[in-house]
């Protein structure tokens, strides 16, 4: 380490001399100043390798080219020796046909600026990322070295090429199309042919669509292509194209031609865009076949799907909604403490108001006259009779519903009793047939009703299995839905069996 000192000089306007205060500085001490191994840079974007040792092996350059489109974010890796030394370390890119500056415009969201620093996760390997310059042009990637003793350099790791993206243009107007499908081939040197790009193996959709720039945003890896362009109102386009070392080696833009409209052009570019999302989900499915959050996620789908289905299938049983099951349970329960004890009685018998035929499996629901809330449910027997026990000194409804009648509301005050207590309740045929969706919704809530034992079983086999499988935690808020439906059923049945519908 030295002390260095100097005089500042500068001239005034009547060019007299003047000598400024002595300045001084020390230097940094001598070392040997670490070094990006060589041979150690590799980079890449998107999961595909653009540069690594590999590549260059056999090029007499210890800086690999990198080709990438413009505003493409890129990750890198390189080694340092000596690298216990280093203090700290940076990555900076800039313009090659301007000394000293860095010209690269970037994103304010992107992970980068006029440089960036990288961190070592292993030691001596150091890896960040960065955004590719906006600007097309030749570029160079530094890295900048800063050592415990203080000294500084620069080492180019790599040079920078940046092109535009690979676009699809409308050949007449000269502007993008978006949505226009380019599938993608690579040049096998073993069999020199070109094979279709397997999207399984190599990290890149294929096909790909372009964006409302008429972009494709994937990069790719230095090689020979074949890229085949459609879109729907144009002609197909084939091309070939390299990316690699030489200056003409980018990527291209490609202009389609209109043409009159065909329906096999819409259809052709359809079904392949079927096949594509067909394909595209199997890689997705398979990738996620081994992960078990995603069979957790799976199996709680499963459960909730399988928890409502028996909700659904219990309300349709019992002809009671889904928001008055809970109501309807607790006061079943306050019927059957008391029911042993001195409990109103409400009977009653359903006619057709026409005919005065009785009619049998009409179902009746007693409903609070407060609160509109269903407090039970039954059905008529084949003598058009019900019962219902309810706790006394209370208001109440009776509502009478039957496939093929119109649903009727009957208040306590206007009920007409007979000697036994009971009440005849009438109601009248509807005069409009039932519509095609309305006969669609009655079968389709007799075939969920029918449904319940089996969805109640299937519900809880699953969720015991799984409860062993997975943790009984996760599977315990569903075993309490499903004991609950369990628990209604329970207390509607020993609700049928106790009241003997007799008039």
């Amino acid at each position: 380490m030295r002390h260095i000192s100097f005089d500042l000089l500068q001239k005034n306007q009547a060019n007299q001399s003047i000598v400024s205060d002595i300045y001084s500085f020390k230097t940094a001490l001598p070392s040997q100043i670490p070094e990006v191994t060589d041979k150690s840079v590799i980079i890449t974007s998107g999961n595909s390798i653009l540069a690594d040792p590999y590549l260059f092996q056999n090029n007499s350059t210890k800086t690999p080219l990198v080709v990438i489109p413009s505003q493409q974010v890129f990750e890198f890796k390189f080694a340092l020796d000596k690298s216990t030394k280093v203090k700290n370390v940076s990555i900076v890119i800039r313009n090659k046909q301007v000394l000293g500056l860095s010209t690269n415009r970037f994103n304010e969201n992107s992970p980068s600026n006029d440089s960036t620093a990288v961190i070592e996760l292993v030691p001596g390997t150091f890896t960040g990322r960065i955004t590719s310059p906006t600007i097309p042009g030749n570029y160079e990637i530094f890295a900048r070295i800063i050592d415990n003793a203080g000294n500084i350099i620069e080492q180019k790791i790599a040079e920078l090429h940046v092109t535009e993206k690979f676009r699809v243009l409308d050949k007449q107007k000269n502007t993008p199309i978006e949505g226009a499908q380019v599938v993608l081939y690579y040049f096998n040197l073993r069999r020199n042919t070109y094979q279709l790009l397997p999207p399984a193996i190599f990290p890149i959709k294929n096909p790909t669509y372009t964006n409302k720039l008429g972009q494709m945003t994937e990069p790719l890896p230095q090689g020979k292509y074949l890229a085949k362009i459609r879109a729907i109102g144009y002609g197909q386009q084939d091309i070939t194209f390299t990316i690699g070392q030489s200056a003409n080696q980018v990527y291209p833009t490609v202009y389609l031609n209109e043409e009159p409209f065909s329906i096999i052009t819409p259809v052709s570019y359809y079904w392949t865009t079927i096949i594509d999302v067909v394909n595209q989900s199997k890689v997705y499915i398979l990738g996620l076949a081994n992960s078990s959050r995603f069979f957790e996620f799976n199996a709680f789908f499963v459960i909730v799907i399988l928890v409502l289905m028996t909700l659904l299938s219990l309300s349709s049983r019992l002809h009671i909604p889904l928001h008055s099951l809970v109501e309807y349970s607790i006061h079943r329960g306050k019927i059957l403490t008391i029911q042993r004890k001195l409990g109103e009685k409400i009977k009653g018998r359903v006619f057709d108001e026409n005919t005065s035929e009785v009619l049998s499996d009409a179902d009746i629901y007693l409903i609070d006259a407060t609160k509109n809330k269903i407090l039970a449910h039954t059905k008529t027997n084949f003598q058009g009779d019900f019962i219902f026990i309810k706790i006394a000194n209370q208001g109440y409804q009776i509502e009478v519903m039957k496939d093929g009648y119109e649903p009727m509301i009957f208040n306590e005050s206007e009920m007409q009793a007979v000697e036994l207590g009971g009440y005849l309740l009438s109601i009248k045929k509807n005069q409009f047939a039932p519509t095609f969706i309305a006969k669609i919704k009655l079968f389709l809530r007799k075939l969920l009703s029918l449904l319940f034992e089996t969805l109640l079983i299937v519900s809880l086999v699953s969720e015991i299995a799984l409860g062993y499988a997975l943790g009984w935690e996760k599977v315990g808020i569903f075993l309490l839905f499903s004991f609950m439906n369990l628990s209604l059923w329970v207390i509607h049945m020993s609700h049928l069996r106790s009241e003997k519908n007799i008039f």
